[in-house]
């Protein structure tokens, strides 16, 4: 353990399978599991196995014990035929021996010399790698030479830099030094060039001497060539190929280190964890239907852009359920029963069921001014792409929750470092320093918007453009520059609405002589209870109706369609509801008023998707 190396594999196996949740289950049937926490195995595999340790510790010290040594032993206390502790053997007091009549018995030999005899089921052994199926072989012992010379490499490491003067030669000197003339030259070269402080002195030579360098320098005999081999080589001996899990880096990039961790779990975990599984299993549960499993999910999950278009994958056909997702990243429920529903594409139910998923659609289909289409009875295509804009509809809203979390994380986050800011600028009055704070802070917090919100939307774009490929029959829908500029640009709208609602309030409470830092807190707190709201909804709409433009103007549609959804869409939306333009154009120009029956909305840019307001949650389809 004296080598880096070694210790870094020790430890970064053990401490991986030792964090791992090991649950026991019980078998459903005719298929499936769950977690059965109140065994009394579940408490002493899960949590703590005995009263001194937790199971942590118990995990850690056997997987080292059968790394270092090549076994792990743990004996198994019962009382009344039940297993109620669980404690770890030294493997060098046990030996495994066989009795007579051939079964396998173990030898433990305490402190004082005195040998107790076990039964082979009152002992848990996980062996490592074995040739003979009884005891396993240790990595030490099988790569004592590569773990010899990598120490061998740090001794001469100490030693070359505490010895520090790197004479390495001879001095010359054409006469013969005597008495003090010696003497004085020896206790300059230990006072003036021994040492690491000392060392890459320059050696000043009097009298005529002459220095002759005759060792062979480090780089030249490879030293850390040597050294970073022997990384290598101990790795190779713990079934570590990926060098950066113990701290080297070289050749690690982030395109390919989410893929190492993957083969780390796969190649050199999941055998030991295989190993440990059935020796508990075997020896532990008398039940057949009862078992114990390590929970590797945590350890397999790729990043969070990626989960999420798994995630979404998931929910669109049907196999995970809002709350599922949910578990898998460690968050609650969503309250009542609506987190538990499932969802399945509409085309691949029976036909005969169609009629019961029918959306409920406002108003009647009517033309734009600048379309001199006739309008026509709805046929049974355009019902059809209807249904589809539904689901659309439908698993927009089932992501309103993804956006609402990332952005209370940013609006929260927001609220926390500008009244840090207000407390620490304003304490004397100083508008103009926290106003060039302000401008500075937002700069940089733009970015932290951007890469808080992108997981959400790649997510759900990713969602949308797999059911817009189903309405335009092509799966060739390119969305990731459109996610990237929509990031950036939800952004910046975050941010520029921010700075100016905070400089407006600063105005307002000089102005009517209210103390600032109340004012600007008063507006933060209702932005943290509201604003979260207010831009998931605004955002997965929006998202949502760009991939579908996106996706219907790749699949050749020339015209869309305004769909309002829902029993009462307010008196805007159902104004708009049917209304048909060309692909590129917009439902309502820069700057038109839109009238209804609730007064006159003015439109300040061109609206050519929903949202046309906030909380619009209307949609748009093929016309």
């Amino acid at each position: 353990m004296r080598s880096t190396a070694v210790f870094a594999c020790v430890r970064l196996i053990s401490g991986t399978i030792a964090s791992l949740p090991l649950p026991v289950y019980q078998k459903l049937k005719p298929r499936g599991k769950e977690r059965a926490p109140d065994e009394p195995l579940y408490y002493l595999l899960h949590t703590r196995p005995n009263e001194e340790i937790s199971s942590y510790v118990w995990r850690q010290l056997s997987i080292a014990h059968m790394l270092l040594w090549g076994n792990a032993y743990s004996e198994i206390e019962y009382l009344n035929g039940a297993p109620v502790a669980i404690w770890p053997l030294p493997p060098w007091k046990v030996r495994v021996k066989r009795s007579e009549r051939g079964s396998r018995f173990y030898e433990v030999t305490n402190d004082a010399g005195q040998a107790k005899m076990l039964p082979s089921w009152s002992v848990l052994h996980f062996p490592n790698i074995t040739l003979n199926g009884i005891t396993g072989m240790s990595c030490i012992r099988a790569g004592a030479e590569a773990i010899g010379l990598s120490l061998a490499a740090e001794e001469f490491g100490a030693r070359f830099f505490g010895e520090g003067a790197n004479v390495g030669g001879i001095v010359e000197y054409p006469g013969k030094l005597k008495g003090d003339s010696l003497a004085s030259f020896k206790d300059s070269v230990r006072s003036g060039y021994t040492g690491l402080g000392k060392s890459h002195r320059l050696m000043l030579l009097e009298e005529g001497l002459k220095y002759h360098r005759v060792g062979i320098p480090p780089n030249e005999a490879q030293f850390l060539e040597t050294r970073k081999f022997q990384v290598g080589e101990i790795g190779r001996l713990f079934g570590i190929s990926q060098l950066h899990k113990i701290g080297d880096l070289e050749r690690a990039t982030f395109s390919n280190i989410e893929e190492q961790n993957i083969d780390f779990v796969v190649d050199t975990i999941r055998p030991l964890l295989v190993n440990i599984e059935q020796e508990l299993n075997y020896k532990l549960f008398n039940e057949k239907q009862l078992f114990a499993e390590f929970v590797l999910d945590g350890l397999l999950r790729g990043n969070i852009v990626n989960r999420y278009q798994a995630y979404a994958t998931a929910r669109q056909w049907g196999w995970m359920s809002a709350n599922d997702v949910r578990e898998l990243e460690n968050q609650n429920p969503l309250p009542g029963e609506q987190g538990n529903m499932y969802l399945v594409p509409m085309n691949m139910i029976p036909a005969d069921q169609i009629d019961m998923f029918e959306p409920k659609l406002t108003g009647k289909p009517k033309l734009a001014d600048d379309d001199d289409r006739k309008a026509k009875t709805l046929s049974e295509e355009r019902q059809n792409k209807r249904r589809l804009a539904l689901l659309r509809v439908r698993m927009t809203k089932s992501y309103e929750s993804v956006f609402r979390e990332a952005a209370q994380k940013i609006v929260s986050r927001e609220r926390t470092l500008v009244l840090q800011a207000m407390d620490k600028h304003m304490g004397d009055r100083s508008l103009s320093s926290f106003d060039e704070w302000l401008e500075d802070f937002y700069r940089e917090f733009k970015l932290r918007v951007k890469k808080g919100m992108l997981p959400a939307i790649a997510s759900l774009a990713n969602a949308i453009r797999g059911l817009v490929a189903e309405e335009v029959h092509s799966e060739e829908i390119d969305t990731d520059r459109l996610v990237d500029e929509y990031a950036e640009a939800q952004a910046d709208r975050h941010v520029i609405r921010s700075k100016a609602t905070i400089r407006q309030l600063i105005r307002k409470a000089e102005e009517q002589d209210l103390d600032t830092v109340e004012v600007v807190a008063e507006r933060l707190d209702k932005w943290e209870k509201s604003r979260a709201l207010q831009i998931a909804n605004d955002c997965a709409v929006s998202v949502a109706s760009k991939v579908a433009v996106a996706g219907f103007t790749y699949g050749g549609v020339q015209y869309l369609q305004w769909v309002a959804i829902g029993d009462k869409p307010c008196s805007f939306c159902q104004e708009l509801d049917g209304r048909i333009v060309g692909i590129d154009q917009p439902f309502v120009a820069a700057d038109d008023a839109l009238d209804s029956g609730d007064g006159t909305i003015r439109v300040s840019k061109p609206a050519f998707e929903p949202p046309l307001h906030s909380g619009c949650k209307c949609t748009i389809a093929p016309a």
